[in-house]
């Protein structure tokens, strides 16, 4: 009884092995009828064409590099077995049996002119459509620096007076200039800012840098004395998000230091803002 079980084992384990040579042999077959080599080839021709101009002088080392780990005869095994893995033998061979068709091999044919086309549709939609995209980001980039703030005012001149007299009376109480220094340089982020901003200051330069809408504001820095600063903006390398224009000056007081991060009110033409910067490196 017990041959008779090991004998059973046996069998279905070839049973299974040989379904699935038969199943990786008809995959291979369905690449080879749409042209799968051809089509991946002329696709990535293009690309790295276009990563050439990205890449320069360096674009030769990408394409060996490329070809040395993207080859398509590196990754037919692993496309065969997702097809094993999703369709059953029947299916593929159904495929098959469709794209040995005329109108299957018109399809065929066709489908590398297709996708170029739906990729121009797509392209030019993006386009056309960025204005609007960045307009919505900056709206809800600035109604979020709006909303961490625990206090703005839009003010005109006729408020500048008074809003200075605020700013005066609470810079009174301000820390100690030592303590002002250890913030002179360093990596800071904005307290309660999730969208991943965050600010270098070195050399008497700062950076605003938001990586995700390639924002990177330069802003000269000056220190009037130990604990405030006037940041004035010389330029955002994305001039879409030009949130200040060249030449602005924006002034920072340092209210009161907790630790490693400081309480400042951040004065421009638009308004003040009280906020609160966290020194993370």
């Amino acid at each position: 009884m017990k041959i008779i079980k090991v004998f059973f084992i046996i069998f279905l384990s070839v049973h299974a092995i040989t379904a699935q040579n038969n199943s990786d042999s008809l995959g291979y077959r369905l690449l080879e009828i749409v042209n799968s080599k051809e089509n991946y080839e002329q696709i990535t021709a293009m690309m790295l064409l276009e990563k050439e101009k990205d890449y320069g002088e360096n674009s030769e080392l990408f394409r060996e590099f490329f070809q040395d780990y993207f080859a398509w005869d590196s990754l037919k095994a692993e496309i065969v077995e997702i097809y094993s893995r999703e369709f059953s033998q029947s299916e593929i061979q159904e495929l098959i049996s469709f794209y040995e068709t005329p109108i299957g091999k018109k399809l065929v044919l066709k489908e590398p002119l297709l996708s170029a086309k739906m990729l121009r549709v797509i392209d030019k939609r993006v386009q056309d459509t960025s204005p609007i995209l960045f307009q919505i980001l900056k709206e809800n980039y600035i109604d979020f620096l709006r909303d961490t703030s625990t206090t703005f005012n839009d003010y005109d001149n006729n408020d500048e007076k008074e809003l200075l007299e605020i700013i005066d009376t609470t810079i009174i109480s301000a820390p100690k200039s030592s303590d002002c220094q250890r913030f002179y340089e360093g990596k800071f982020s904005v307290k309660g800012d999730t969208s991943g901003t965050y600010i270098l200051r070195k050399d008497g330069v700062q950076h605003e840098i938001l990586e995700f809408l390639n924002i990177d504001m330069e802003l000269k820095v000056e220190w009037l004395n130990d604990c405030e600063y006037n940041l004035i903006f010389i330029k955002n390398k994305n001039k879409k998000f030009s949130f200040y224009e060249p030449g602005e000056i924006i002034n920072i007081k340092i209210s009161e230091i907790r630790g490693n991060e400081y309480d400042c009110f951040v004065k421009n033409k638009r308004g003040t803002i009280k906020t609160t910067l966290i020194k993370i490196e």
